[in-house]
């Protein structure tokens, strides 16, 4: 497992805290909601309709059936608060879950077996060497928080930590194999296939912009009205200039507030496709209509006022890729098909091996 895996767990365990700290801002608020709030359904009575056992796999001659303990467990704690909170769980919603969930938990334990089948065991001295690195880097050595880290992943020791984390590694492992051999049978002849293939991507502009915040010490933060004048000031004293004759880029690097102004005259990451311009949600909604209503080439005659602050905003020339720009993107985008095509198969192959069932839901 590497430190990005760890991190994301970290990160994860994080949000139920987080919650107990935003109901401590309004303690009162949310004493009276929880004593108002009567339960709209019993916690106890849904976890009932879950059978014991989801289904079954074959290793070896051996029968195995997979039970539902890790699931209610789980499954108890969130159905618990959803109780509290007011929320409304119906019986249908669980039934219909059964089944989804039921193949996962048997495929949980069935890919391990059919990793280590084609040949491919975990690592358990990586495993515990980047646990090492992850202690040491991002816990700083704090063996308190590393108890802590443990108990939510549902593990008391470090080494119980490493045999929960082994099996999926040799399935990465074994995922990453079968990337490989898709990868292989990308070549050029494919790589200019599906370039041709795609001529609206061939065609792209980008979006350049210069920002007067109304907070530059933070610009996510709301200005006052005095700090908004001031911002106003400053864009139109830029928007002079840049009538005048001065390079968009230049005064980017020299006067925006944005990052992007001093790191790429004010060039933002991405890139466009002329027809179908910026995406919704890209920018706030201020941004993306007022880019969207340039042509190419073009800036906005005046300020653009967001939360953020004055934008003066700029759509590129178009541009045309070469294959060469591409190459790598290209090929990605025909690995990412590949893997589409292999995993589906690949796990009907898994499951006919293993002669998995999953239980009809009663």
């Amino acid at each position: 497992m590497s430190i990005k895996q760890f991190m994301a767990v970290i990160c994860a365990a994080s949000i139920p805290f987080i919650a107990v700290f935003a109901d401590d801002a309004k303690p009162q608020v949310a004493a009276e909601a929880t004593k108002a709030a009567a339960p709209k359904f019993n916690p106890e009575e849904l976890l009932a309709l879950i059978p014991e056992f989801v289904g079954e796999y074959v290793d070896g001659e051996k029968v195995v059936k997979v039970d539902t303990a890790v699931l209610k467990k789980g499954l108890k704690a969130e159905l618990d608060m959803a109780a509290r909170q007011g929320a409304d769980v119906k019986p249908e919603m669980i039934k219909q879950m059964i089944p989804r969930i039921g193949e996962q938990l048997v495929m949980q334990k069935v890919l391990p077996l059919a990793a280590a089948k084609a040949g491919f065991k975990p690592d358990l001295q990586k495993i515990r060497d980047d646990l090492a690195e992850f202690k040491k880097n991002q816990l700083k050595g704090n063996e308190e928080q590393f108890k802590q880290f443990l108990k939510a992943q549902g593990v008391e020791t470090e080494e119980e930590l490493i045999q929960k984390v082994a099996p999926n590694q040799a399935i990465q492992a074994y995922i990453k194999s079968i990337e490989d051999e898709v990868t292989k049978l990308i070549d050029d002849a494919a790589v200019k296939a599906y370039f041709d293939a795609h001529p609206e991507d061939k065609k792209y502009y980008f979006c350049s912009h210069i920002l007067a915040a109304f907070n530059p010490e933070n610009p996510r933060e709301k200005g006052t009205p005095e700090q908004e004048a001031a911002a106003l000031k400053k864009i139109n004293e830029i928007n002079a200039k840049l009538k005048g004759g001065a390079k968009f880029e230049d005064l980017a690097r020299e006067h925006s507030d944005c990052p992007s102004g001093k790191q790429a005259n004010g060039k933002l990451d991405g890139t466009y496709n002329p027809e179908e311009k910026m995406p919704k949600g890209m920018m706030v909604p201020e941004f993306t209509d007022a880019f969207n209503a340039l042509k190419p080439g073009e800036t906005t005659a005046e300020p653009v006022k967001t939360q953020f602050g004055y934008h003066l905003i700029r759509a590129s020339e178009v541009y045309e890729r070469k294959i060469e720009d591409v190459d790598a993107e290209i090929r990605n985008a025909l690995k990412n098909e590949g893997m589409q095509k292999r995993i589906p198969s690949l796990l009907e192959s898994i499951k006919k091996d293993f002669q998995v069932k999953v239980y009809e839901v009663k």
